[in-house]
């Protein structure tokens, strides 16, 4: 049995929500959950004082989602990022894809000469 840990969507259209959940890898994405581990909630709210940049709502049950990665269970790459803004996980980086009409830069240095110019 396959275990992933993934979202499944809820909320209106334009209006999404997520609950972050564990299940089978072989099931719906809305289908019923082994457990629900949090939410989270994509749509940016204005900061509570006024002040600052504004949040995107995670709430997650990290004793559970710790027992879950130490049991085997997969994240998925968006509940990997999330797992990894908790400090649950390492951050996954992907690299840049690189285009073949950009040109390559090269540095390289300049010899430099011995010559001494006379005053």
């Amino acid at each position: 049995m396959v275990v992933k840990i993934r979202l499944a969507r809820f909320g209106r259209c334009k209006a999404p929500f997520y609950n972050i959940v564990v299940a089978q890898a072989r099931t719906a994405r809305n289908s019923k959950p082994i457990e629900v581990l949090g939410t989270y909630d994509p749509i940016p709210k204005p900061p509570i004082d006024g002040e600052g940049k504004p949040f995107k709502d995670i709430k997650l049950d990290t004793t559970r989602a710790k027992y879950w990665l130490g049991v085997g269970a997969q994240p998925s790459d968006p509940a990997w990022r999330l797992l990894s803004m908790a400090g649950l996980l390492i951050p996954k980086y992907r690299p840049k894809p690189t285009t073949q009409n950009q040109p390559q830069i090269t540095i390289e240095s300049q010899p430099e000469t011995t010559e001494k110019i006379a005053h």
